[in-house]
């Protein structure tokens, strides 16, 4: 009876997974494997299949994390921990969002910074900024952002912008009593 029963329950969980029900089919699959424990194939089925799923969840929260959406990774990444809580990609993958999200906090301070800007404003940008780049030499925003600081600050610290400055300012010259000649 318990036999019967573990292959309905197994083939009710195979069917679940080939319709996308993952988290359903492999609860069935677990099912089984209680029912009929010395079962090489339920076995064998759930680990398959539960690893299918988890590189499968893996490879997505790796590309939502490359395309920026942080939000996506993280639950990618959670349903990872569910089925595997000692997965060393998923905690990786956690640390590095939470790497990310202080970085990205840091580049909205200097942006804040940047657009005051000031010398001594640019500079405090330049020092939030330079340890994202030391950690992630390939953030992009840090990147755009530091070049644009730098930028910034040349002009405003280079002799010829302060000498253009000084000759904007109109001169006025008045004669009185001096013959023009």
């Amino acid at each position: 009876l318990v036999g019967c029963g573990g292959r309905q329950v197994f083939r009710d969980g195979n069917h679940l997974l080939a319709d996308g029900k993952v988290d359903q089919g492999l609860a069935k699959l677990e099912e089984a494997v209680s029912l009929d424990p010395k079962n090489a194939e339920y076995r064998i089925a759930l680990s398959t299949s539960r690893a299918s799923a988890i590189n499968k969840l893996t490879s997505t929260a790796e590309a939502a994390r490359r395309q920026g959406r942080l939000t996506d990774a993280e639950r990618a990444y959670r349903q990872v921990q569910t089925m595997d809580p000692e997965h060393a990609m998923a905690r990786q993958g956690l640390q590095a969002l939470a790497v990310e999200r202080r970085h990205r906090l840091q580049i909205a301070e200097a942006e804040a910074l940047f657009k005051k800007g000031k010398v001594a404003d640019l500079n405090a940008a330049l020092e939030k900024i330079r340890p994202i780049v030391s950690e992630n030499p390939s953030q992009k925003d840090a990147l755009n952002l530091k070049a644009r600081v730098e930028d910034s600050l040349v002009k405003q610290l280079s002799p010829e912008n302060k000498l253009a400055a000084t000759f904007k300012k109109p001169i006025s010259i008045e004669f009185r009593d001096a013959p023009l000649k």
